[in-house]
């Protein structure tokens, strides 16, 4: 066995850093938010609401703004129950 040239191991390790090293814009499937869930949950028995307000560019609808309800409740320490509608 033949241990690999290093021209092609440095070749390597440069695309594998300019991959991890520069910046790239990101792109959503569409105009709508999304959101990252943090771990906490609503307590037993609590309801609550989150609103969130969303304003963007974007080509096939400039200036779209998106206001989103997000109702739940908190069934146990763990769980919660919840749903969205936008306005």
């Amino acid at each position: 066995m033949t241990a690999p040239k290093r021209p092609l191991l440095r070749w390597c390790l440069l695309l594998a850093i300019f991959v991890v090293a520069v910046p790239r814009p990101a792109h959503a499937q569409d105009q709508f938010e999304i959101q990252v869930y943090d771990v906490e949950t609503a307590p037993e028995g609590e309801p609550g609401i989150e609103v969130h307000l969303n304003q963007h560019l974007i080509r096939m609808a400039p200036d779209a703004t998106h206001l989103t309800f997000e109702p739940h409740y908190g069934l146990r320490d763990w769980a919660e129950l919840g749903t969205t509608g936008s306005a």
